[in-house]
């Protein structure tokens, strides 16, 4: 996935994404993303991610340039389904770019 910022979640009220390190970028959607999501109550932290890491979330999805906020709904054979913190920012995220739209 690269040129994406992978999201997880753990406890259901905070999530975790990889620190911005040259493979990760700290960019416009990583950053507009983390604005939404705080905006929510939902905490978001940076942090080293591991391939283990992610067999034990609740719920994974990714932010980038193209796709902006998606939830990620499998890995390696393993259904995962659309959480409620990757649909809730894709939500913010589409309604933010449509009200711009009208502006």
């Amino acid at each position: 996935m690269s040129g994406k910022n992978i999201w997880t979640d753990w406890c259901g009220d905070q999530v975790f994404t990889s620190e911005p390190n040259g493979t990760f970028f700290n960019g416009t959607t990583r950053q507009f993303a983390t604005g939404l999501i705080c905006e929510t109550g939902i905490s978001a932290h940076g942090s080293s991610l591991t391939a283990d890491d992610f067999h034990e979330v609740d719920e994974i999805f990714s932010s980038g340039n193209i796709l902006k906020v998606v939830p990620v709904i499998g890995i390696e054979g393993c259904d995962i389904p659309a959480g409620a913190i990757a649909r809730k920012a894709r939500s913010l995220y589409r309604g933010w770019v449509h009200a711009e739209e009208r502006a």
